[in-house]
């Protein structure tokens, strides 16, 4: 164990004393916003994956089809269109 350093732990309590107050109003208001813009980038990140993910999928299922198609089978078709491709 280390002996304490009495002039150390002084210009510790100095330094955080001097620090600003965390608890005023526009402190709050500041770290809501920067929380906010963080939360928003998490979130559009997130988004960008999905969609990243969903397209891909897309993408082999009509691969699969046109596979399926070129054989003139209709294993693996996909059912009729209903608008939302």
């Amino acid at each position: 164990e280390l002996p304490r350093d009495e002039a150390m732990l002084r210009r510790i309590s100095s330094l955080v004393s001097s620090l600003p107050a965390l608890d005023t109003p526009r402190f709050k208001s500041e770290y809501l916003a920067e929380s906010n813009d963080a939360l928003l980038a998490v979130i559009l990140a997130a988004l960008t994956k999905i969609t990243s993910c969903l397209s891909d999928t897309v993408d082999k299922v009509l691969v699969a089809y046109d596979r399926s198609a070129s054989k003139g089978g209709r294993r693996g078709v996909p059912p009729p269109h209903h608008g939302f491709l």
